[in-house]
């Protein structure tokens, strides 16, 4: 007998009741796990993939592809090509939410938390901008005082799950930047997982704020789009720029969500294993 089983099942419901408790009050964390590779055979060939006598429908089968899902998730419907933007944690939330809500997806409910992951990763797996800071698509820039520099590293990160090169067309800081500049380190072609990075530099010649946005013009295959990122500059002692606006695809709290829905389906799956012993 493991440790497990030598638990009663009502301190299991009960134990595992109050950490989904704890996850709801809990801000949501920015989960990154989840094999985008292995999601997409999930998505698109689901029963095989994931054999199960639950289990009868491809993902595909309602949705018709990955592009559809990932403008419903972002509701960015004109998205070019479903090149949408959304992050792992607002994956996770959206599938973890309709598997536990929604009748049609009541067999999905076949999936293990591995699996549920990897298919969120690959809803998510478009191409990326990230740098420390990176908020809300916005990236704050504060300087000490006028004259003085302030940089930071902008990475952009291709697909994993596609056999596409991923084209950079263009990188533009807008009209006007004067105080934001751009370093080399980009070229115009990534290869499937790649990266590359550059530098944003910020030198304001005065207290007044500065916003602009950093735009990558990017192609893959025959579909063109693009990735945005507003840059704040600020001085101290100076005026500050107003906050981004979250863009439509953005998402509060579909993480938690996520989480909350994968520790019952932990729950469940332990108290059914327990009674088919």
């Amino acid at each position: 007998m493991n440790f497990l089983e030598r638990i009663p099942t009502r301190w299991l419901i009960v134990g595992a009741a109050l950490a989904c408790l704890a996850l709801w009050a809990a801000p949501s964390s920015a989960q990154t796990t989840g094999d985008a590779t292995l999601g997409k055979t999930l998505f698109e060939d689901t029963p095989n993939a994931a054999p199960d006598a639950n289990l009868t429908h491809a993902c595909m089968n309602c949705h018709g592809s990955v592009q559809d899902r990932r403008k419903k998730i972002s509701g960015d419907s004109s998205a070019a090509g479903g090149f949408a933007d959304i992050s792992y944690d607002t994956a996770i939330g959206r599938f973890g939410n309709a598997i536990a809500t929604q009748a049609a997806m009541s067999e999905f409910k076949g999936l293990d938390v591995d699996q549920v992951q990897n298919i969120a990763a690959y809803l998510a797996d478009t191409p990326k901008v990230t740098a420390p800071g990176l908020s809300t698509s916005a990236l704050a820039f504060a300087s000490a005082a006028s004259g003085t520099s302030v940089s930071k590293t902008v990475t952009l990160q291709h697909s994993l799950a596609t056999t596409d090169n991923l084209q950079i067309t263009g990188i533009s800081l807008g009209s006007g930047a004067t105080a934001f500049t751009r370093g080399s380190g980009c070229g115009s072609t990534l290869a499937p997982a790649g990266t590359c990075s550059f530098s944003v530099t910020y030198t304001p010649t005065s207290t007044t704020a500065e916003t602009r946005t950093l735009t990558l013009s990017l192609k893959q295959g025959t579909v063109a789009f693009t990735r945005a990122v507003t840059l704040n500059g600020s001085v101290a002692g100076g005026t500050t720029p107003p906050p981004a606006t979250p863009s439509a695809g953005e998402d509060s709290g579909g993480g938690a969500l996520g989480l909350v829905w994968l520790t019952g389906l932990g729950l469940a799956t332990a108290v059914l294993s327990r009674r088919r012993a």
